[in-house]
């Protein structure tokens, strides 16, 4: 890549005495030449358009792109996969290959892995596509269906994975095409692309209807799942979080329930709900896989510790959950569309992502949706040095050896220190440790009053003899610097200062460029300088005026920029961010998300894992009979301990890749058949006959299943509506009549398609191969659920 970055930095010499009307003007003329010819054009002038964009964006936004990010965006526009290690600037590497795009002709999509990165970006590449006449558009969770229209209708859309997911599954239960809101599928972005597509392969996204089951049984299935025994009435498959009823408790629950048979046509239900209590005691466990708010399950995100409101497990697990707590039992809901990331992304024509640790995962990525995957170096050498582990006998003495590793930190160098948990049970324990040893600290999770000032904490996790205790610190999206961020602490002094001032504008604020003020940072090198006692007086001198006098800007941000500067000096030489994992995660790829909040860009930085024989790692790996350590109270840092957590960690994530392959098997089979109903839905949506358009189309055999009358009373009748009634709204009553009977008609199929495999696991059993059968099964269905639809439309229309 030698060749292309020599390239864009001769265009950038060519450049270098233009103007910014001129290289826009020049711009506008390679974006035609490329719509007219974009196979012969596009590798050379390539590295012309990119040096052109780097101008504009080094004179509109005032950063100039580093050799890696060019790299970066020249790799995403062809399509790849790029590793881009975390602090290296994915933001501004993300616009190159958007705005190429663009210029051809496409329309773009940038996901990311929630609402506030999808806002923060789309904010801050406004003024670019504003120079160059691109639109831009957000979507937010809570966007309206016509807000959603007009985002996607613009050139660039930004938003948050799930919600591409949703709106392709409602565009696809529309009943007309105007209600349809996504627009092209030419080229979508990817940020935290392993994230999305590996880690969260498993997790399906469910678009739900009305409530369809009785809540009371829920709490009858729990008290039953109470009376069945550990290995005598049932067994369990950790690794897999399944269960699985023995003849005992087959004999133990018939009994209970004064039944014969559990599994005969009618009881079936009971099986799946005393399973599911089962599943829920024994696997899902309170702030770890969900907390309670307001007496609700809310789940938590397994990867980055976030909320999830609003989301509930499938197929009566949330009900069961619920009857375990003693919550009121919500209706299940039906479940009218399901679908993956996996299948959400192939509908693109081109997909590209980027991650600081897609490299770890580079074959599964090829293997599974044919994305080759680049590596690329750091703009300056990674300083982050890694201690042995310490290894403790139990959970509870890992968290007190934790609180002694960050007192003797504070008492050597008062460095910034970050300790990460995978869950809100032991990120509070930690708390209460440091509480109690008087050791100030800020706490951040997933929690309501915590959650609210996630970008804040984060911002000043890199202050000197900070503390910080957080859940899994995947996707924050907040750069940790040293020293501080000075805006983020700015905006912290006017919400404390203008709380009952809702006229103060926070937008009239400016925060001077570091270099305008670097040479007033040793004024304050040897001075323990407080925000409140340093700033606040002259603050609230001002603070009846609904916003902030230029010259009060000023005395605020040269000062607090000059305090970050000198923090950021003294915190380096203390050797940087200290960043504490107290507990090994599913994948190796999550924990070098968390290696990659310290030593960004060159700045030292330092990590160390605290683990105890009672993680759940060991456990979901079932590795048991560990060694008993010579003083429990006292920590390891044999290698001999360090490498069985790492046996551990492997033998989690090969489990964990043969499931997602298996999903992506089930979902290709079921893929197909479902572009099949989608092709057959969209005809209907568009046909401007639609009754005899599906009469046609599925009536192969007219004699035996449709008969010859229904065609006939079918015109006759449209004529004499016809005279009721509009043409254009027969039309209407038809085409929703069946698209209703065909939504049904699929969703049957689909409830059963999932159920197909668990019931030829045992029939299949040293006979015949179970995808073979699998197959076979699903077209049977396939076969009878068409000839019902016939049936049914032909009875609509007699």
């Amino acid at each position: 890549m030698t060749k292309f970055l020599e390239a864009v930095h001769l265009g950038n010499r060519l450049l270098k005495n233009k103007n910014q009307v001129e290289v826009v003007s020049r711009l506008n003329n390679l974006s035609k030449r490329l719509r007219n010819d974009r196979k012969t054009t596009s590798e050379k002038e390539i590295p012309l358009i990119f040096a052109c964009l780097q101008s504009i964006i080094t004179n509109t936004l005032g950063y100039k792109a580093y050799d890696t990010q060019l790299l970066a965006g020249y790799y995403l526009q062809k399509s790849k996969v790029v590793e881009l290690k975390t602090g290296e600037g994915k933001t501004l590497a993300s616009i190159f290959p958007v705005l190429v795009n663009v210029l051809m002709g496409r329309v773009c999509h940038i996901v990311t892995v929630n609402d506030y990165l999808a806002q923060r970006d789309q904010e801050w590449a406004r003024p670019v596509g504003s120079l160059l006449q691109i639109s831009t558009g957000l979507i937010q969770s809570g966007s309206s269906l016509s807000h959603r229209a007009k985002a996607y209708a613009k050139d660039i859309t930004y938003m948050n994975t799930s919600e591409v997911g949703f709106d392709q599954m409602r565009d696809t239960l529309c009943l007309s095409s105007l209600d349809q809101v996504q627009s092209s599928l030419d080229y979508v972005l990817i940020d935290e692309i392993d994230s999305v597509l590996i880690d969260s392969a498993r997790t399906p996204l469910l678009l739900s209807g009305q409530s369809r089951t009785e809540t009371q049984l829920a709490f009858v299935a729990d008290e039953l799942s109470r009376c069945l025994k550990l290995g005598e009435d049932f067994e369990v498959n950790s690794k897999q979080k399944d269960v699985f009823l023995t003849p005992s408790g087959l004999s133990v629950l018939e009994h209970l329930l004064g039944i014969r048979d559990l599994y005969e046509a009618g009881n079936n239900p009971w099986i799946s709900r005393i399973l599911n209590s089962l599943r829920a005691r024994l696997f899902f466990n309170q702030n770890i896989d969900y907390m309670i708010r307001n007496k609700e399950i809310i789940l938590l995100d397994q990867i980055s510790g976030r909320a999830l409101p609003g989301r509930r497990w499938s197929e009566g697990l949330h009900q069961a959950v619920e009857a375990k707590e003693g919550l009121p039992v919500r209706d299940e809901p039906e479940v009218i569309a399901s679908t993956t990331y996996q299948n959400v992304f192939s509908s693109y024509r081109n997909v590209c992502g980027m991650s600081g640790t897609v490299s770890q995962a580079a074959d599964e990525f090829d293997r599974l949706y044919g994305l080759s995957v680049v590596l690329l170096p750091t703009n300056r050498p990674s300083m982050t040095s890694e201690t042995p582990a310490l290894v403790y006998q139990s959970e509870l003495n890992k968290c007190r050896g934790i609180v002694a590793e960050c007192r003797l930190t504070q008492l050597q160098d008062q460095s910034p220190i970050l300790i990460a948990t995978l869950d809100i049970e032991r990120s509070e324990l930690i708390s209460e440790l440091f509480a109690y040893n008087d050791i100030s600290h800020q706490l951040l999770n997933a929690r309501p009053e915590r959650a609210f000032l996630e970008a804040e904490v984060v911002s000043q996790a890199g202050r000197k003899n900070i503390v910080t205790v957080s859940t899994n610190m995947a996707g924050r999206g907040t750069d940790i610097l040293l020293g501080g961020n000075s805006q983020a602490c700015l905006k912290t002094l006017q919400r404390s200062t203008f709380l009952n001032a809702p006229s103060f504008e926070l937008a009239r604020v400016e925060i001077y460029p570091y270099s305008r003020v670097r040479h007033l940072a040793p004024t304050t090198n040897n001075k323990d300088m407080s925000i409140s006692n340093g700033f606040l007086r002259k603050v609230w001198r001002l603070s009846k005026q609904p916003f902030l006098t230029c010259s009060c800007q000023l005395s605020l941000s040269i000062p607090l920029l000059s305090l970050s500067c000198a923090e950021r000096e003294f915190v380096r030489k203390a050797g940087g961010l200290y960043v504490l994992s107290s507990e090994k995660s599913d994948s190796a790829r999550v924990d070098q998300q968390l290696v990659g909040r310290t030593g960004r860009q060159g700045d030292p930085g330092k990590f160390r894992f605290v683990l105890s024989l009672e993680d759940k790692i060991l456990k979901q790996a079932g590795l048991y009979g560990l060694p008993i350590l010579s003083s429990p109270s006292e920590s390891s840092n044999s290698r001999v301990l360090a490498n069985l957590f790492s046996q551990a960690q492997d033998r989690v994530e090969s489990l964990f890749s043969s499931v997602r392959q298996q999903t992506f098997k089930d979902q290709t089979i079921l893929n197909y058949y479902k572009s099949q109903m989608l092709s057959d839905r969209q005809s209907v949506v568009w046909h401007r006959l639609a009754a005899k358009w599906t009469l046609l189309v599925y009536a192969e055999n007219k004699a035996d299943i449709i008969p010859e009358r229904t065609w006939l009373l079918h015109d006759s009748r449209r004529t004499i509506t016809y005279q009721w009634y509009s043409q254009d709204m027969c039309d209407y009553l038809e085409k929703t009549l069946l698209l209703n009977l065909l939504d049904a008609s699929w969703r049957s199929f689909q409830e059963i398609f999932l159920s197909l495999k668990k019931g030829l696991v045992w029939k299949t059993w040293g006979r015949k191969d179970l995808l073979t059968s699998y197959i076979e099964a699903s077209q049977q269905y396939l076969s009878y659920q068409a000839n019902q639809y016939k049936k049914d439309v032909s009875l609509c229309l007699d």
